[in-house]
């Protein structure tokens, strides 16, 4: 992805989700040596991941560092404050769950700046066409959107690709890709105490917990679409399950009103 800063050779980029793959995109942009980046906003709906964030990448990166304590926003609200503070043309970095990927950059259109975007980015049929939707408005205001397809950006995975199309390895009967990368975490590392407390037996009880798509964000408060609840499994919203499989209905699914 290539942005034109407005009226300086400096890009300036706001990150938006501070785990760790957002973290490791706001280091990959300020490795650019062609370009200055510079980070200078952060937001996440956790305090504590931001303060880690901004502690590894101001270690890493002292000199493109520019987040001031009045520049980090915790909240649901906060991708907004983070946004306010770049300039047209210059770079917002989502990396939150998929659920707020729409959200983010419908706000980033609205403002008039430069989008990259960690996968995935959508999870479902609606919110897959909303999105194809608001990339019309950002081709529309000449916007760069760039999503973290990593494998798609690769020289030498391209030149693979092709000789490989070329018969270079004739005939492929079967493939398999693998990874290959040291551990870098694990579930019972980032969460030893309740893996304890359940192994132990100590942790409270568990309960059904309801989840559902988010509509929307109003008041700093994700919005339900409480219509999940009365799904069938067939995928409809009718009083009584057909039996048919989601697969067997997939032209009415994609004839489907979207969830308003």
């Amino acid at each position: 992805m290539h942005a034109e800063g407005s009226g300086s050779d400096e890009i300036r980029t706001a990150l938006i989700g501070c785990g760790g793959r957002g973290t490791g995109a706001a280091s990959n942009a300020m490795g650019i040596q062609k370009r200055v980046t510079r980070l200078v906003a952060m937001a996440d709906v956790s305090e504590k991941r931001l303060k880690g964030s901004f502690e590894a990448l101001s270690a890493k990166h002292p000199d493109r560092m520019s987040v001031s304590e009045d520049n980090k926003f915790i909240g649901f609200d906060a991708y907004k404050n983070a946004i306010d503070t770049l300039r047209k043309g210059d770079v917002a970095i989502f990396t939150t769950p998929v659920a707020f990927r729409w959200v983010h950059f419908k706000y980033a259109i609205e403002k008039g700046v430069n989008i990259f975007m960690e996968k995935p980015i959508c999870t479902d049929g609606p919110t897959a066409r909303r999105l194809l939707a608001l990339n019309e408005e950002a081709k529309k205001k000449n916007l760069k959107v760039g999503v973290g397809l990593m494998c798609r950006h690769c020289r030498v995975r391209g030149e693979l690709f092709d000789r490989i199309q070329n018969g270079e390895i004739g005939d492929l009967m079967l493939m398999r890709a693998y990874r290959m990368q040291a551990v870098i975490g694990s579930v019972f590392e980032l969460f030893d105490d309740e893996v304890a407390q359940h192994r132990d037996k100590t942790g409270r009880e568990s309960a059904p917990t309801f989840i559902a798509a988010i509509k929307e964000l109003a008041d700093g408060q994700a919005v339900l679409d409480v219509r999940q609840a009365e799904k069938q499994p067939d995928w409809t919203y009718n009083e009584t399950d057909s039996g048919q499989w989601p697969a067997d209905r997939l032209d009415d699914h994609r004839a489907h009103e979207s969830l308003p």
